[in-house]
């Protein structure tokens, strides 16, 4: 099958897309992953297609945390990043996924990729590394916690997972006429539809289970895999023993 993925964000996004990668290569499957330029050193020494994704890590860092815990200060921050190179970044998606079979996009910061999904009719499917699938039973990390009673407190929580994904990919297009139009779409709207009851995107959480349990509410398309590490099991930490 050909892979792929994209990874925007820092080293702690890239390598757990890379190290997915690399299993995906040792499987016989071909794999390109798009990430910042200053990681085609690291991506291209593991073996693994490369494709520069524009822009650098430490201005989008930079504008993630300089909002602090201000969701709209971040995604204010966030929007002008992705503005300088709009029309460009959707030419490198698209032709770098053209004859894929499948696209996996990392992050809140990738989400994007759901527009080229659509557009080119290619199945794809949601990363992350921590539990940020729509779910009542807890708030998405960017939101703040409010006093609200058990009943409102659990539609606030899935509402919070929801408005992050869906404002995450309207930050990213920016302009509709530079996404939609080119890629034959009509109705942004819907894609944020999809996650209203957290359904019609495959999920894979990439933590343990011990560590979050899987949430109750959580339907048959989100899957929590486990981390997409590198550590062998001769690398297997042996903690001292008075800790």
């Amino acid at each position: 099958m050909k892979i792929v993925l994209l990874g925007v964000g820092s080293m702690g996004d890239v390598r757990p897309c890379a190290n997915l990668a690399k299993r995906l290569v040792s499987r016989d499957h071909d794999v390109t992953l798009i990430a910042y330029e200053r990681f085609r050193g690291y991506i291209e020494g593991e073996g693994i297609n490369f494709v520069a994704y524009p822009g650098d890590s430490e201005e989008l860092m930079h504008a993630i945390i300089s909002g602090g815990s201000n969701m709209f200060k971040i995604m204010s921050g966030v929007k002008k990043v992705y503005a300088k190179d709009t029309d460009l970044i959707r030419e490198i998606l698209v032709k770098a996924c053209q004859g894929a079979d499948v696209l996996v996009y990392a992050t809140s910061t990738s989400v994007a990729m759901t527009y080229i999904g659509e557009g080119l009719k290619i199945p794809y499917v949601r990363l992350n590394f921590y539990p940020d699938a729509p779910t009542k039973e807890f708030r998405c990390v960017n939101y703040p916690e409010w006093p609200l009673g058990p009943v409102f407190r659990g539609t606030y929580n899935k509402l919070s997972h929801i408005l992050c994904d869906y404002f995450s990919v309207r930050i990213q297009k920016s302009s509709k006429k530079s996404w939609l139009k080119p890629l034959g779409l009509k109705n942004s709207f819907r894609l944020g539809l999809k996650y209203l009851d957290g359904s019609g995107i495959e999920n894979l959480l990439g933590y343990s289970e011990l560590i979050v349990p899987a949430c109750k509410d959580y339907k048959d398309n989100i899957h929590v895999v486990g981390y997409f590490s590198d550590v062998g099991q001769e690398d297997v930490y042996t903690p001292d023993e008075e800790l």
